[in-house]
């Protein structure tokens, strides 16, 4: 019973004991760091007899702040609700007691906002994960889609060289679209331009599988594992040419330069990487036997492979075109023989003379076919022997006297089509 008149004395007579009070703190971050410019609220809330109490102070420049009241005080014993808005937008509330002095509040309430970043940051790596590849191009890509058409664009909108530890840097562009993708090519002066293939972020050697950047970029960790050609060796041979399709503004079948051929196993694990020639050539050499997928990698396009078998009677595979058309890159073969029955209209009447040939050889029939004849002889090898563009108004003449016994490929590209026939000497 002493306890409790004890008690309600103080209820009574504790604001006049105690005329004057004060919340005082500091607001900070997970770091550390003062929160500047935090408003802070205190309030106690009234009873019968008391007053209620409400104040407010703004942290200063140390995260400071101080809640002072002049007059009277809470009864001791009061709860004290003390809170801000944290940096969710959360209200954050402590409630000491107030047992008779001032209160004494500190905040943490999150973690101090990083600058935003400025950059694209990575480090494209090979034969060793730990070193860094000098050497390299790097390509910043942008995808956009056609919201109407739904058709895909890839345009590489900035590129670099990486430095002597294989890292590299991109201001973030200016884009509205969010889709950016990175790819990293080694170049020739690179011990490893062969055996390890062009590499898009995360690890995809074609542009349908590679990752987007992640959205709101991050300053560093872009890094690209390039992918390993494994090609244990072989007597065989992949040969073929590159042209352009229908549905574009150059003529059809004229040859295409550097586009990059893919050639997988079937399981597919990388083997080899190549680019077609100015003559649109290319070619793959030293290949085990096996069954092979072929493709290529021309952005914004589809690239389905080509399966090609190489065995015992097919050590080298000559016969191969890849077309270019506007929404998709594929491969054929074309049968080799000196007959043209297949062929277009205009070059049903090509023909070679004399087959087997000696010195030279001669391509007839083509007098009607107007523009520019681009020729190319390969040996059966891949290596191309003889190259040159005739006009419409040349005979197309091919010089064989220096060349070796064997069996050669003659493809004439023309404005109409392509014709290929075997020679032999």
């Amino acid at each position: 019973m002493k306890h409790l008149c004890f008690l309600v004395f103080l209820m009574l007579f504790g604001s006049a004991a105690f005329p004057q009070w004060a919340v005082s703190g500091n607001v900070s971050d997970m770091n550390s760091q003062p929160v500047v410019g935090k408003t802070v609220y205190v309030s106690v809330d009234s009873i019968p007899n008391y007053p209620g109490f409400f104040g407010q102070a703004t942290t200063d420049a140390n995260g400071d702040y101080m809640v002072f009241f002049a007059a009277d005080s809470p009864y001791i014993g009061a709860p004290v609700n003390v809170s801000l808005y944290d940096c969710n937008n959360v209200m954050v509330v402590d409630t000491p007691t107030y047992v008779g002095y001032d209160i004494t509040q500190n905040f943490v309430i999150c973690a101090a906002v990083p600058p935003p970043p400025t950059s694209i940051e990575g480090t494209i790596t090979a034969a060793n994960p730990v070193t860094g590849e000098p050497d390299a191009q790097v390509y910043l890509i942008e995808l956009a889609i056609d919201s109407f058409t739904l058709d895909t664009t890839l345009t590489a909108i900035d590129s670099t060289i990486t430095d002597s530890v294989g890292h590299y840097t991109f201001a973030i562009p200016n884009v509205a679209n969010s889709y950016l993708k990175v790819k990293a090519a080694l170049l020739p002066a690179n011990a490893n331009y062969t055996s390890y293939l062009p590499t898009y972020y995360t690890s995809s050697i074609v542009w349908g599988g590679a990752t987007s950047l992640p959205n709101p970029l991050p300053n560093t960790g872009i890094n690209i594992q390039l992918t390993a050609g494994v090609n244990p060796g072989g007597p065989a041979f992949i040969g073929g040419n590159v042209a352009q399709g229908a549905n574009k503004s150059t003529a059809v079948g004229d040859p295409l330069n550097h586009r990059i051929l893919i050639l997988t196993n079937m399981n597919n694990q990388a083997v080899a990487y190549t680019y077609s020639n100015a003559s649109g050539h290319f070619s793959f050499s030293n290949l085990p036997l096996g069954t092979y997928k072929l493709f290529g990698d021309v952005m914004a396009k589809s690239n389905p492979p080509l399966s090609v078998t190489l065995d015992a009677a097919h050590l080298s595979v000559n016969n191969i075109e890849f077309q270019e058309h506007s929404h998709l890159f594929d491969g054929h073969f074309i049968t080799i023989a000196t007959s043209v029955s297949k062929l277009p209209a205009a070059l049903q009447n090509a023909a070679i003379f004399p087959n087997p040939a000696t010195d030279k050889i001669t391509v007839t029939g083509i007098d009607n076919v107007t523009g520019t004849r681009n020729v190319t002889l390969t040996a059966m090898n891949g290596s191309i022997v003889y190259a040159h563009n005739f006009t419409e108004t040349e005979t197309i003449t091919v010089p064989l006297a220096s060349l070796s016994r064997g069996i050669y490929v003659l493809q004439v590209n023309t404005a109409e089509g392509n014709v290929i026939f075997k020679v032999s000497k």
